[in-house]
């Protein structure tokens, strides 16, 4: 199984499980059980689009030669994603690939 969950509506989920029995299973099994129970989070709901940041490395003394990149940004939490992927690893975005702008 590989949709979306929020990570908040899990905890939150898992809290209110407190007491309940799970009887002959052990705690990584009670755990899947109660994950597969939490609703899964519509992509359409969380979507960003992807935004190129550029980035100049510089170094005092001229010990090194200074150089300039491009990183990929999820625009939602503003962390490197790989290019293509599909959602973002750090918040679970829905990416948004479009043209690119310098």
């Amino acid at each position: 199984m590989s949709d979306l969950i929020s990570r908040d509506a899990a905890k939150n989920y898992i809290d209110s499980q407190k007491g309940r029995p799970f009887i002959g299973c052990t705690i990584g099994e009670a755990m899947k059980i109660m994950l597969d129970e939490v609703p899964s989070a519509e992509p359409e709901e969380r979507t960003a689009k992807v935004i190129k940041h550029k980035y100049e490395i510089t170094v005092k003394d001229n010990f090194f030669h200074a150089f300039g990149g491009t990183e990929l940004l999820c625009e939602n939490c503003k962390k490197k994603v790989l290019a293509d992927d599909d959602y973002c690893s750090h918040c679970g975005a829905k990416l948004i690939w479009g043209e690119e702008n310098d």
